[in-house]
This record gives C-alpha cells, sequence and structure tokens, in this order.
C-alpha cells in the first residue's frame, strides 16, 4: 500500500513538471491569445465575447484579437477564432487557410503588406496541399503589385483578388489554371503570366 502511494505521488509530481516544461508561457505571443497566457483556447474567445458585450475590467490584449487583422474587433474574429480551435481552418505566415477534403486547402485570407507575394504551395507541418485562391482572399488590398502561385494552385476563385488597386501581374506555374471574374476591379492589371 506505501509502494503504492510513493508510486501515485511520483507520477503526479512527474505530470506536474511534464506540463510546466512543456508549458508554452514564454513562447511569443501568438494571434488568438488575448490574454498572454500562452494557450490559444476557448476562454480567449469568451474574453473576445466579453470585450465586445462591453466588459472591460479583465486581462485582455485586443492587439491579439483581431484575427482577420483589418482593423477592427467582431463577430468575424470570434467566428474565425472559432474555427482555428476546431482546426477547420489553418493559420500560416500571413494567410488563413480553409480546410477542404483530401489533405486540400483553399486560402482564405491575407493579411500581409508585402507588395510581391508568393502563396505557399505546401505548409511545413502539416498534410495539406494548396490546391484554390478562394473568393476574397485577397480583396482589398492595395500593397501587393504581383502574386507568385505554385504548381498545385488550380484555381483562382470569384473576386479572388477583389479591388486590388495597385495589381499588375499574377506568376503561375500551373498551366491549367482556371479563373473566372478573379480580378474584379484591379485596374491595373496585366495579365497572368505563366512559366
Amino acid at each position: 500500500m506505501k509502494i503504492k502511494r510513493i508510486i501515485c505521488a511520483s507520477l503526479a509530481a512527474l505530470s506536474l513538471s511534464t506540463a510546466l516544461l512543456s508549458s508554452p508561457v514564454n513562447a511569443a505571443p501568438k494571434m488568438g491569445d488575448v490574454n498572454l497566457d500562452g494557450i490559444i483556447n476557448i476562454v480567449d474567445v469568451s474574453l473576445i465575447q466579453q470585450y465586445l458585450a462591453g466588459y472591460k475590467d479583465m486581462k485582455f490584449y485586443s492587439a491579439y484579437a483581431d484575427f482577420d487583422r483589418n482593423g477592427k474587433l467582431d463577430i468575424n474574429d470570434i467566428s474565425l477564432l472559432q474555427q482555428y480551435l476546431s482546426k477547420s481552418i489553418i493559420v500560416y505566415g500571413d494567410f488563413i487557410f480553409q480546410m477542404s477534403s483530401n489533405s486540400k486547402l483553399i486560402s482564405q485570407s491575407y493579411f500581409g503588406n508585402d507588395t510581391n507575394v508568393t502563396v505557399p504551395g505546401f505548409l511545413p507541418g502539416y498534410n495539406y496541399v494548396v490546391t484554390e485562391i478562394g473568393s476574397n482572399t485577397f480583396s482589398n488590398n492595395s500593397k501587393i503589385a504581383t502574386v507568385t502561385l505554385p504548381q498545385n494552385i488550380g484555381k483562382l476563385n470569384d473576386k479572388a483578388f477583389n479591388n486590388c488597386s495597385k495589381l499588375t501581374t499574377v506568376y503561375a506555374y500551373n498551366k491549367n489554371l482556371k479563373w473566372s471574374n478573379s480580378f474584379y476591379n484591379c485596374p491595373k492589371f496585366k495579365s497572368i503570366q505563366f512559366k
């Protein structure tokens, strides 16, 4: 009986020390971690909801709540954070990708400030391949001038580049690329150039 207690106490101590050692608290803050506890979870969703409801007396860092990086905190940020937690979207670099079937990804949003953007073809650490540029992925981006698409992207969805005022060229490696109405209101857009 005494040995059993010693083993249980040892296992509990080992579990606690493992949890403390693997805790991401010292990691750099990530988008979605609104209380900066090092973990993105349902608590962060709840804190954003409370903040939007007017409750301000809490540990809350709004800079990490604007999940879609559009400059305003709203219900879309809560929705994206919930999708992130349910693993239906992946945040990678300056992109948000939506998971499709058969290990395929569709770009959902780009929130970077680069003028020349290269869309990743696959995401290291994930077994997914990017196959489409989703509707409104680059919508209203006033910075991008060129976008390079990898071989595995075969489709540009409707209004993928909607209102991109400085976009001139898309470089594509897939000669079978399909698109329709993807460059709506892009006054400087000239062409898709295949490599």
